[in-house]
């Protein structure tokens, strides 16, 4: 568990910000919703009278893939790069940021396994603490492996503390080269041009490595001028990267630290880093669901005093640094694992979105689930009650809203309780938006945005009965577990209707509905798990209805005949074997059910062959059968009639005979 608070500024046009931030973390221009070619057809309301039209309000925040980022640490180690679950669940995540190797872990990682023979004396690590990118610990290499399969973008954490603890009279010098080292190792010998670096984690803190070294507590100030050592070594490696220094966002915490930090970094630092774990108790059991959704407005709190701090204690305007959200989640035991907290990630994010923040990465994502029933792994590991590498309810929350966001949002006037929501516009013009429902009871609201050029509308939801229920729905869809969220989100069908007009959203109790308009450039299947009404016909087979195009020389949306197919019973609950290396493979399951038992072995099936394998179950092709020495249709001589023979006969056809 962590103890700090995390806070991540995104110099966002909500707040009139337009200071660095930009220019460290670009606004992201392309970003839009990706229409499916098939969707679930279905109603967006229950029926039930709307309580609210839905109307933004205040100016848009524009989002970032910045904003789309998780901790991969470095002891997942060097099997995580090759668990395919776990590659497969962070690629589904969609273009993201990874931050590497911590943590904690990041102030005694050593990233080329040259560790120091002797350390001074460290209230926190001794030198058996020293990390190295051995067999089990994940390095340099193993990280860009993820990245190559992933897609992600990596945020690199040097080790500040070793500027402390580091034998010699001259540790300081000593570590700003070795961190030096890595950028040069990285962006010139590898070519990999790692933009963002971090120089240390959460180094105000009496749990990290450095802070109590021979006696002497570090300070703020001792942090800041240290600092500029790293970043004149450092920037001399690659003038291009951009760093990050270590704050806290409330003044007069940890001794001062941030009114420290900040003059002395003012000059060299281009993002600065928070961190946060909102509300804290001993016994995080104790904490309530009502207090976990009320922390939330720590969120805009932290981005106040943050902005208040740098121009107090610094010669710059308050917007001048960038600001790395590089740690957050809940310390809420079981609720972490729960759909509260799925509830409460969704929430944080999009408020860090709206405060202007830059940079959002959870942490983490895989880990454990620790005595207290909470884990803060996006995916599991070690649960006797999911399998590992499948998604926890708070990965979906993520899931969804990298799916739905486009390239701003602003706020939905809701004014009622346990309600929040936002609107967001893509980069093609078209709407869309995420509507979050903490409460026990529905709510169906209005969503009056008419299109006549995206026509369609798609939404996902994630929902749960309760909010401590660890097990999720998604699209009424469960896993086989009794825990977590359906294993491939990206492989099932999203739900749709035809509505150019205002929809109504029903919203289930604790639940987070995201949705999209979209035109349908090409014809797309629309599957219905029952028969449907559609312009007062009722529909029960395959059929062709009337729906509508986007047609690109008018500009306009025009009738076109779609095909609407009723499937087949189980086709919309569709459960079965998701692993292709089983006979039992299912290619349309969306949520295992454990009915892979049987593995596939490739092989000879056919016991008169020459080459016969009887543990085989799929037939490879490759069964050779046996003849005698003078069999004449052993065409090439090699005792058995095979596939080379019929290729020699085939190849004499059309050949004139004399």
């Amino acid at each position: 568990m962590k103890y700090a608070v995390a806070l991540c500024f995104i110099a966002g046009l909500s707040n009139g910000f337009f200071g660095q931030g930009d220019d460290v973390f670009p606004i992201s221009s392309t970003r839009q919703f990706q229409s499916p070619v098939s969707m679930l057809w279905a109603s967006p309301s229950d029926g039930s009278p709307s309580e609210h039209v839905l109307t933004p309000q205040g100016t848009s925040a524009p989002v970032k893939g910045s904003h789309f980022g998780y901790t991969h640490p470095h002891f997942l180690g060097d099997a995580s790069t090759q668990d395919t679950a776990v590659l497969a669940r962070s690629k589904a995540l969609g273009p993201s940021f990874v931050r590497f190797p911590g943590g904690n872990g990041s102030n005694n990682y050593f990233w080329d396994g040259n560790l120091p023979v002797a350390i001074l004396q460290d209230d926190v690590v001794t030198i058996d603490d020293l990390i190295d990118p051995d067999e089990y610990n994940m390095g340099t290499n193993e990280l860009f492996q993820v990245c190559d399969s992933t897609g992600a973008e990596p945020v690199l954490v040097v080790n500040f503390s070793y500027a402390r603890y580091g034998p010699g009279e001259d540790r300081v010098a000593q570590a700003a080269g070795y961190a030096a080292d890595w950028v040069r190792h990285v962006n010139h010998t590898l070519g990999r041009n790692v933009r963002y670096w971090e120089i240390g984690n959460e180094n105000y803190g009496p749990w990290q490595a450095g802070y109590m070294v021979e006696g002497e507590q570090i300070t703020g100030t001792m942090y800041g001028q240290i600092f500029r050592v790293f970043a004149d070594s450092m920037k001399a490696a690659d003038p291009t990267i951009h760093l990050g220094a270590v704050i806290y966002p409330l003044d007069e915490d940890y001794d001062d630290w941030t009114a420290e930090v900040l003059p002395q970094v003012q000059n060299d630092a281009d993002f600065l880093i928070v961190h946060d774990y909102f509300v804290r108790n001993p016994n995080e059991n104790s904490i309530s669901y009502g207090q976990m959704m009320a922390s939330v407005s720590e969120v805009s709190e932290d981005a106040a005093s943050v902005r208040s701090m740098v121009s107090q204690y610094t010669s710059q305007p308050s917007d001048h640094f960038a600001l790395a959200f590089t740690e957050y989640n809940s310390n809420t035991g079981n609720r972490e694992v729960a759909m509260a907290n799925a509830l409460f990630i969704a929430r944080v994010l999009l408020a860090q979105i709206q405060e202007g923040f830059d940079l959002s990465m959870i942490w983490n994502l895989q880990s454990g689930v620790a005595a207290d029933g909470g884990s803060h792994g996006l995916l599991a590991k070690n649960s006797p009650h999911q399998p590992n590498g499948s998604p926890r309810p708070a990965y979906l929350a993520c899931w969804l809203l990298q799916k739905y966001l486009g390239v701003s949002v602003a706020p939905f006037d809701v004014d009622i309780s346990g309600m929040y929501g936002v609107e967001t516009e893509h980069a093609n013009g078209t709407k869309g938006g995420v509507l979050i429902n903490t409460d026990s009871q529905a709510h169906t609201l209005t969503w009056d945005s008419p299109s006549s050029l995206s026509p369609f509308v798609h939404w996902d939801v994630l929902r749960a009965t309760h909010e401590t229920s660890k097990l999720v729905m998604l699209n009424d869809i469960t896993p086989a577990s009794v825990e977590g969220g359906p294993v491939a989100p990206e492989r099932m069908l999203g739900r749709g209707t035809l509505q150019s007009g205002a929809v109504t959203f029903t919203v289930p109790p604790y639940s987070i509905l995201a949705f999209s308009r979209a035109s349908a450039p090409e014809v797309e299947t629309i599957v219905a798990c029952e028969p449907y009404f559609l312009d007062d016909q009722l529909y029960t087979s395959s059929d062709l209805v009337s729906t509508y195009d986007f047609d690109a020389e008018t500009g306009v949306a025009v009738p076109l005949q779609y095909e609407l197919i009723v499937a087949e019973p189980g086709y919309c609950s569709t459960e079965g074997c998701m692993d292709p290396a089983f006979i039992e493979f299912d290619p349309f399951a969306v949520a295992d059910n454990g009915a892979c038992q049987t593995p596939v072995v490739l092989g000879c099936t056919y016991a008169e062959s020459a080459n016969f394998e009887p543990m085989a179950n799929v037939d490879d092709g490759s069964c050779m059968m046996m003849l005698n020495e003078d069999c004449p249709e052993d065409l090439d001589g090699d005792g058995a009639i095979s596939t080379s023979d019929l290729l020699i006969l085939l190849s004499t056809f059309s050949v004139i005979c004399q």
